[in-house]
């Protein structure tokens, strides 16, 4: 089979782009196999409710009917149609 240079060139920088960006996501894969994100602070639930930030979970509707959901400090907000 002949391909051209050229044809050869993009063919090898198409696999080598290929190569490292399955390589980056293997590789921050791995890393967060070791160190999940999700495992920085662990809470104990049998004292959750002790705890001033979920103490007191509300959802309220609004006068225009938007829901409002208070959850660790800080307020969601919801539109229902």
């Amino acid at each position: 089979m002949n391909v051209e240079f050229y044809e050869r060139i993009w063919m090898w920088a198409a696999v080598g782009l290929l190569v490292i960006f399955l390589g980056t996501i293997a590789l921050t894969t791995a890393s967060d196999a070791i160190y999940p994100p999700s495992h920085m602070e662990t809470v104990d639930p049998t004292t959750l409710g002790n705890n001033p930030e979920f103490r007191n979970p509300t959802v309220t509707v609004r006068a225009d009917g938007s829901t409002e959901s208070w959850q660790s400090r800080r307020p969601r907000t919801w539109e229902l149609h």
